[in-house]
């Protein structure tokens, strides 16, 4: 028969089963923090983690407030209906608003927020093989950070992914003839930032190889260091 013996030491709580220290699965769960007081995370024995009172966090829930350009009559971009994506054309320019397609990214609660953070964007698109080779395909990027309870930014910094390079993730140029799934790395961000900032994105294709490409979407990642955050608006760093 099982013993769950109950260990208390300066705020640590380990229900331990039975008398083995030495091995984890004999583990039943533990909690740490003010635990009398209610307020504590807990590992349960399944290795799942659960905060309890105070010690729960915030989490944003994010969508963009506006559509994103799309079947511009002179432009270099449109939308594909049958594959929910979007096609670039050759030769487009990232100031002009006919090219290129815009978002916003809202700096979620569980990342890691302060000085020098980096955020590492990416595109994900098919990549055209034809004859052992990838096109010298080139999306450029701009962005700009909004953060909050400062100015408004109106500056752009621009970024490129260059595909056929080592920006890409995967290299199919043994493969056959088709579209391959890649992802394609544009240049690191780094920022001073705090949660819930907005990067804002604009993205267009800049090359001049013949032919039209299709992107499924775009997107940012970065550290997280927590669930969320330790108050609504605001993060301990």
């Amino acid at each position: 028969m099982e013993t769950i013996t109950k260990i208390d030491i300066e705020n640590v709580v380990i229900n331990k089963i039975n008398d083995n220290f030495s091995d984890l699965e004999n583990a039943a769960d533990g909690k740490f923090g003010d635990v009398d007081g209610g307020d504590y995370s807990e590992f349960l024995n399944d290795g799942t983690l659960r905060y309890r009172g105070d010690a729960t966090v915030w989490k944003d829930m994010v969508t963009d407030l506006f559509g994103r350009r799309l079947n511009s009559v002179a432009g270099t971009v449109d939308y594909d209906y049958d594959d929910n994506a979007l096609v670039f054309s050759p030769n487009g320019g990232i100031a002009d608003a006919n090219d290129r397609v815009g978002g916003n990214q809202e700096i979620n609660h569980e990342f890691k927020v302060g000085s020098n953070i980096t955020f590492k964007p990416h595109i994900h698109w098919w990549q055209p093989v034809a004859s052992n080779a990838v096109g010298s395909i080139v999306f450029t990027a701009r962005y700009r950070l909004q953060r909050n309870g400062y100015a408004k930014e109106d500056d752009w910094t621009t970024i490129t992914a260059e595909a056929g390079t080592s920006d890409d993730i995967w290299d199919f140029t043994s493969e056959e003839d088709g579209l391959y799934n890649q992802i394609t790395r544009f240049d690191d961000i780094t920022v001073d930032c705090g949660i819930s900032d907005t990067l804002q994105f604009q993205l267009t294709r800049t090359d001049s190889v013949s032919g039209d490409v299709s992107v499924i979407f775009f997107d940012t990642h970065g550290m997280v260091d927590s669930d969320g955050s330790d108050d609504e608006i605001a993060k301990t760093a």
